[in-house]
């Protein structure tokens, strides 16, 4: 929100030329800001742009859309209700199971989208599509190797599925998302309690251990690469109790260390990086559960479920805050005791809406369909989110429509 004054100069031996005077002005510090995207279902008359809200204040805004034309002035626009909502599923019931939840703790999600839900008093994996459509279950307890009370389950890069057993210190691996063939995993890797776990774009594994107060980087086959965490405390790079992992697109290791009411950012060698959080209810500051977690989005941003305040707060790779969505209640957007949140299909954010014994889906990414376009024209475009405080937009960008198809029945010259 400040304005700056320049000029440009250059210098020879003559002396000293400067251009006159210019200024630019920030944007307001809760100013939202949209990202343009690249479009796509690009036909000679159709387009779908695409933006992303992004930047600080609330994420729930007036207006977002686009600015369209066929130069930069635009001149045509399309806008949306920037409600992050999309949809909820589950409900409370006595037995578990079936799309019902005795005490939902977590949802995960897999490569292909799907969602796996866990429950604090009931020992069974539920699985839902994308939409948020019961798929099947499994009981964890029955099969060999057996799972008491599984924490978090969640899906490998490779299709393989992963459920995390708090009680009894292990994890056991599924070939696939039909639950196929479990096995335990890393048991040579003197896991404690582990809690939740991460992957990196190798494959490699990351797990937070609650008792053991650090991170263990596995390969795919269970053996140790790696430890994080300089010791149980509360100084830099000092862990109690975390619950949840995270690995950004650089390998950069995100830590929910609950006992310390913060986040913390190491290194892909386990160097610590930098903090953010403290015990409280302002921006950045955080009241978490036993079983609180953080997710990190293709685009490097951090989620994190700040579960006694009901609320999902979102920090970029620097550990700068951004903004928030939610607060207490059981309407839409609106949370009781969020345990978990997790990336799905399509950026879904994914959120186990604990006490409300439902799971809910939000998205900031935003499309805009155009029709009775030009063929064989190039057009401009912009995302933009605009909210009282102002609008932020995002840089031009430009689409091709597809050549104009030759005429059928020409006139014979």
């Amino acid at each position: 929100g400040t304005t700056y004054h320049y000029r440009a100069f250059a210098t020879n031996a003559d002396g000293t030329s400067y251009g006159a005077d210019q200024s630019f002005t920030t944007l307001d510090c809760d100013v939202p800001i949209a990202r343009t995207r690249d479009s796509s279902s690009i036909t000679t008359t159709t387009a779908t742009l695409e933006g992303s809200h992004e930047g600080t204040g609330a994420l729930t805004t007036t207006t977002r859309g686009f600015n369209y034309g066929t130069t930069i002035s635009y001149g045509s626009s399309t806008s949306e209700d920037g409600d992050l909502y999309i949809d909820e599923f589950g409900a409370s019931g006595g037995g578990g199971g079936n799309g019902t939840f005795i005490a939902l703790n977590s949802a995960g999600t897999d490569a292909d989208g799907n969602i796996y839900t866990t429950d604090q008093f009931e020992d069974v994996i539920q699985k839902f599509d994308s939409s948020g459509v019961f798929v099947s279950q499994y009981n964890v307890s029955a099969p060999a190797p057996g799972v008491t009370t599984p924490t978090y389950v969640r899906g490998a890069p490779d299709g393989k599925i992963y459920a995390v057993d708090y009680i009894n210190g292990k994890i056991i691996r599924f070939d696939d998302n039909t639950f196929a063939s479990p096995t335990n995993f890393a048991t040579g890797a003197g896991l404690a309690n582990p809690m939740d776990i991460a992957f990196d774009s190798s494959g490699n594994i990351y797990v937070a251990d609650w008792t053991n107060n650090k991170i263990v980087k596995l390969d795919s086959t269970g053996a140790v690469l790696l430890e994080v965490g300089e010791g149980t405390g509360s100084a830099d790079g000092e862990l109690t109790n975390p619950t949840s992992v995270g690995v950004d697109s650089s390998g950069n290791i995100y830590v929910l260390d609950s006992g310390n009411s913060r986040v913390q950012k190491f290194s892909s060698l386990g160097v610590y990086l930098d903090k953010v959080g403290s015990s409280g209810t302002g921006d950045g500051e955080f009241s978490f559960s036993a079983y609180a977690s953080l997710a990190v989005d293709a685009d490097d941003y951090i989620y994190v479920a700040d579960t006694s305040n009901n609320r999902i707060q979102k920090f970029d790779s620097s550990l700068t805050y951004l903004s928030e969505f939610g607060s207490s209640g059981t309407g839409p957007g609106e949370f009781s005791g969020p345990m978990s949140v997790a990336i799905g299909a399509n950026g879904d954010i994914v959120v186990s809406d604990s006490s409300n014994s439902r799971v809910q889906i939000f998205n900031e990414y935003f499309t805009g369909s155009l029709t009775g376009l030009t063929c064989g024209t190039t057009y401009h475009y912009r995302a933009y989110a605009t909210s009282p405080d102002g609008t932020g937009v995002g840089s031009d960008d430009t689409f091709d429509t597809s050549a104009c198809p030759p005429d059928p029945d020409p006139e014979p010259s």
